[in-house]
């Protein structure tokens, strides 16, 4: 009882220590809790859908302030369902704390490096290292820790606590297994996925590896059953539970099978063993060693202890010809620490990518499930930092206390250099609370005057962005992804765009069709409850890849309500997206009916000369066409030709190459685009210019798109060769039509049978 007594005393002065620490690294987070990390992008977003969710939305599961009309589940619009939904819950029920939402999300931050110094010390506790000892390597290792880098943005996936809480419950299940400790991990694993859906994934790999290596230590057939129990306890009840909640009612049924990024976003082994935010580590790249910058989710930095650690332990395992454990500890826990240190090795293996990066097996990519869903596979890795420092300084400890006098001051030095690590880590970052224009009264939107935002159905952000398909992106710009998040968020009117996860590729396309040039009327107003117009809100200073020339014509029909320097915001009818196109339509008709357009090649063109070339590919038979008779039709992985040669009075200019290409399935917009100049006298290749699908597409109209790519041609008398192709759809089909290709600044119209034609764009009348 005693002893019990004295180690709560131990672990409440852990929990004041580190609360001091975090005082000190977060003044601000005390003094102006309700300020914001990350002003801009994916950090203000990470605020404002759970300021939005607990706010505004009518149910517990569904999130309807992006993607409108649509909106989207919670669990992929990253709402930390269980702090708004929570905030929801008490709000609706009991006493309104939704004001207090930015706070709670701050100090939730600052509780999961709590928590993480508290399970740590914990752990190593159990592990048999004295109270001092455990402290300053749990702390150490809390801010060192990986996770530690998303404060500045990944709030959800910052939580540093889960797998030190994870771990603790493993190894108290190790020393005796119950059936309440298996509940209490399916709990963890419910809370934490509904703080980001990757911990799922996570902790079921370190419980899944963790099951294999301690069966296969103690081969017994006989306690499967047991082994499944248990298992289906930790796991099965929360997958049954996710399964259900995730499709109930879920009518989407076009979300990508195959995200983009899972060999992209992966662990690299610079980032497992150096550093560039500790001073060492840029030291030694400053003066001649070249330390390879790698990606943020490469980043896992072990810490150098670790680093050494782990090659002595496999270096002496390898010596001893695998006959001892790897790891061995005077400690009845060194079954634990075994099982701990090779499940979290073949978790790291995963994250680096194997066996999916072996050339010749990407393939088993195709047959790896739920598994593929997981595009930033380098996050896994974080298993393989907590395996490898609990045990590192586990062994630490166990071998400096045997009586040589020389391992006493090699754990001291290993102890300061993870403490001086840590502190140049914690802050080798501005984790720094902000406040931003129109964010605190009275400067907030629903402040300005003259406006009444509920006479608007959503909001229209300027520049465009909408990602969360991985087949379309539209990246969020800085000035008018804040404007439009804090507005949302003030009014409770929903973002047109967005940014979310394994959003529906067809609501997408109609998402998009909203800022294309006026072609079709955009098919998502037929998903509208309402005509009240559309809250348009306008950067005149972006330069992005999109440039404001693309938008411009958006603001024919809208009416100018408020202005300031970087933002505008207009009232945008929806009769409008009808007018523009009838007004396109109507110059068409005028151009048509000029005197100053010669007759060439069926066209009428500001040119005497033919500068165009056409085909309709109405010959060939085809089960999908866009228009006539016939279209282009091939398989996905070939070097799909569709034009090869000259062009009509070649010059040396600029020309535009456009097709309409079928887009209704799958990674169909992720293809390729590929244009090659040769030589006319020996076919060697003089250009070569490739861009993806989806950044070429001008128009939609169904499921077809207008895929339209300018180039410059180098020499009058070049071979060129334009192609499409895509090597991850194997065997299906690609259908192409109306290929049409012209001199930049040239026109090409024509009317006949109620239609106008102008490069290749068709319109009613």
């Amino acid at each position: 009882m005693r002893q019990r007594r004295r180690e709560r005393l131990y672990s409440l002065l852990v929990v004041l220590i580190a609360l001091v620490l975090l005082g000190l690294r977060f003044p601000d987070f005390f003094q102006t809790p309700h300020r914001i990390i990350e002003p801009y992008g994916d950090g203000l977003k990470a605020y404002t859908v759970i300021w939005y969710h607990a706010q505004y939305d009518s149910t517990y599961s569904h999130f309807q302030g992006m993607n409108y009309p649509y909106g989207e589940h919670v669990i992929p619009a990253a709402t930390q369902p269980f702090y708004s939904n929570l905030i929801k819950f008490i709000s609706d029920n009991f006493v309104d704390i939704s004001w207090a939402t930015i706070p709670i999300i701050n100090f939730s931050l600052l509780l999961g490096i709590l928590l993480s110094i508290l399970f740590l010390y914990l752990i190593l506790r159990k592990l048999d290292t004295p109270p001092w000892y455990a402290a300053l390597v749990a702390i150490g290792m809390s801010f060192l820790a990986p996770q530690y880098l998303r404060l500045t943005s990944h709030y959800g996936l910052a939580h540093m606590e889960v797998l030190p809480v994870v771990l603790y419950l493993l190894l108290l299940w190790e020393e005796r297994p119950r059936w309440q400790i298996s509940m209490a991990l399916a709990a963890v694993i419910l809370v934490f996925s509904q703080i980001h859906f990757y911990f799922f994934a996570i902790m079921v790999f370190v419980i899944s590896f963790y099951f294999l290596f301690r069966f296969l230590r103690r081969w017994d057939w006989k306690r499967m059953g047991w082994y499944a129990w248990h298992y289906g306890l930790m796991v099965g009840l929360p997958l049954v539970f996710f399964m259900l909640w995730l499709n109930w009612n879920d009518t989407v049924d076009d979300r990508t099978t195959a995200p983009w990024g899972f060999f992209a976003y992966r662990a690299r082994w610079e980032g497992l063993y150096t550093s560039l935010q500790l001073p060492h580590w840029i030291w030694l790249d400053k003066n001649g060693v070249q330390i390879i910058t790698v990606d943020g989710e490469a980043r896992a930095y072990l810490g150098l202890v670790a680093v050494v650690g782990v090659l002595v332990l496999l270096l002496r395992w390898l010596f001893s010809l695998s006959r001892n454990p790897v790891v061995q500890v005077d400690s009845e826990k060194q079954s634990f620490l075994n099982h701990l240190f090779w499940s979290s090795t073949a978790i790291l293996l995963f994250a680096l990518g194997y066996p999916f990066i072996i050339p010749g097996l990407e393939g088993l990519l195709d047959y790896a499930g739920p598994i593929k869903q997981f595009r930033s596979i380098g996050r896994f890795a974080w298993a393989f930092y907590y395996g490898a420092n609990i045990t590192i300084f586990a062994m630490l400890w166990h071998w400096a206390k045997r009586p040589r006098f020389w391992r006493k001051p090699i754990l001291a030095g290993a102890l300061l250099l993870l403490c001086m690590e840590a502190y140049y880590f914690a802050y080798s970052k501005q984790i720094d609370l902000d406040t931003i224009p129109h964010y605190e009264s009275p400067d907030q939107f629903t402040e300005l005057e003259g406006i009444d935002f509920s006479e608007f159905q959503a909001i229209l952000p300027i520049p465009y962005y909408n990602i969360g398909s991985d087949q379309y992106w539209y990246p969020m710009e800085g000035i008018t992804g804040q404007r439009t998040l804090l507005l949302s968020a003030q009014t409770g009117l929903p973002i047109t765009g967005g940014m979310l996860t394994r959003t529906s590729h067809s609501q997408t396309r109609k998402q998009i069709q909203l800022v294309q040039e006026p072609y079709r009327v955009p098919t998502v107003l037929e998903d509208y409850p309402n005509n009240k117009p559309l809250l348009m809100v306008w950067n005149d200073d972006w330069k992005g890849d999109y440039g404001l020339l693309e938008y411009n014509y958006l603001r024919q029909g809208a009416t100018l309500l408020y202005e300031e320097k970087n933002m505008k915001l207009y009232s945008l009818p929806l009769s409008s997206f009808e007018q523009r196109i009838a007004t396109r339509s109507e110059g068409i008709r005028r151009s048509l009916a000029a005197n100053w357009l010669d007759s060439v090649g069926g066209f009428w063109t500001n040119d005497s000369l033919q500068h165009f070339y056409y085909e309709s590919f109405d010959s060939l038979a085809s089960a999908k066409q866009y228009l006539g008779t016939g279209a282009f039709t091939g398989e996905m992985q070939d070097t799909n030709v569709v034009f090869e040669g000259q062009l009509p009075n070649q010059a040396e200019k600029r020309y535009e190459f456009s097709v309409w290409m079928y887009l209704g399935e799958d990674q169909s917009p992720r293809s390729y685009l590929c244009v090659e100049e040769r030589s006319p006298y020996n076919n060697d290749l003089w250009n070569y210019k490739t861009s993806f699908v989806h950044r070429n597409v001008k128009v939609f109209d169904g499921n077809w798109g207008l895929v339209q790519y300018s180039f410059k041609v180098t020499s009058s008398v070049s071979k060129l060769r334009f192609y499409l192709y895509n090597p991850d759809l194997e065997g299906q089909p690609i259908y192409l039509d109306e290929l049409f290709i012209w001199k930049t600044g040239k026109e090409a119209l024509f009317e006949k049978d109620g239609v106008r034609w102008h490069n290749n764009r068709h319109f009613s009348f």
